[in-house]
């Protein structure tokens, strides 16, 4: 099982290339990429590869595109062609088409967030020369065995750690809310939370140049219910809007658990010390879903 990270800065993602316990990393550009800790530069992606030694490196292209930024991302693949990177996520589908046409050969990742659902999907996947896929952060625990019990030949990667994106939207919403009430700050590029009235539980929801996501308020774990996850190829660990601290913190705690060199309880344990709040998510629905509980003044 294979151990996935994205990391918060240029800086740290040198540094997690002399990790021994991390196997893949994500990288991206800002213009290509949404939810992005820190943005790729061309040279600086080129250092990356030269580097890696034995990590595989990722490129993230993992935005909705627009007819007007297709030339753009032309461009863009064609500079990846003469890489040696190891691999590219996507979401929209017309950039496995132009790869195609390019005829760019690489590992296609397919990171749809909640649209990977069922193991039917499989096998569409397999026949387009998609070989991995990310599994949708909305899945019940018995609706993931069964895409471990059918995975057809695909390579399953799912995030088991980090803050888990509940929706996304092209619109500015946080911009057009500053209009309306005519607040003097800024509300772009910072994590701010939100809460509904009759919520317990608070909601992140960010802002970018690309448009608006709401996240949970909370860290998704899977770190208990492992054993039930053993037949993943994969296991994502989401350092967005986390620190270099917990990534690398969070990386020892999985490579710790894979390979048996500490008990579940200890590993928990040091877990709950660098997460402020934790829960399963949807693999232990209803109780996990702590941004769905409700105050007792809910009628």
């Amino acid at each position: 099982m294979l151990i996935w990270t994205n990391p918060i800065s240029f800086k740290h993602a040198l540094k997690l290339l002399t990790n021994p316990h991390l196997d893949v990393l994500i990288v991206g550009s800002n213009k290509f990429n949404i939810c992005n800790s820190f943005d790729l530069r061309d040279q600086q992606l080129t250092r990356l590869i030269k580097n890696k030694s034995n990590k595989k490196i990722i490129v993230s292209l993992n935005k909705i595109f627009h007819e007007d930024e297709i030339d753009n991302l032309k461009k863009y693949l064609k500079t990846l062609k003469n890489k040696k990177i190891d691999g590219i996520i996507f979401q929209d589908f017309g950039v496995k088409q132009i790869c195609d046409e390019l005829n760019l050969k690489t590992t296609f990742i397919y990171c749809g967030n909640s649209l990977v659902v069922n193991y039917g999907q499989l096998s569409f996947y397999k026949d387009n020369n998609i070989k991995i896929v990310q599994l949708s952060n909305e899945l019940f625990l018995n609706e993931v065995k069964q895409m471990q019990d059918n995975k057809n030949g695909v390579h399953l990667l799912m995030q088991v750690e980090g803050y888990t994106m509940l929706t996304q939207s092209k619109w500015k919403l946080l911009s057009a809310f500053k209009r309306q009430k005519k607040i003097k700050q800024s509300l772009v590029d910072q994590p701010l939370l939100l809460k509904e009235e009759l919520r317990k539980n608070m909601n992140i929801i960010l802002e970018d140049n690309h448009g608006t996501y709401l996240f949970n308020g909370y860290n998704t774990s899977c770190l208990e219910i492992m054993k039930d996850l053993k037949d993943l190829d994969s296991l994502l660990i989401n350092g967005f809007m986390h620190d270099q601290t917990w990534v690398d913190s969070t990386i020892n705690i999985y490579y710790q658990l894979l390979n048996k060199k500490t008990n579940l309880k200890n590993l928990i344990e040091f877990r709950n010390k660098i997460n402020k709040t934790t829960t399963n998510g949807f693999l232990n629905a209803p109780k996990g879903l702590l941004n769905l509980q409700t105050t007792n003044n809910e009628k």
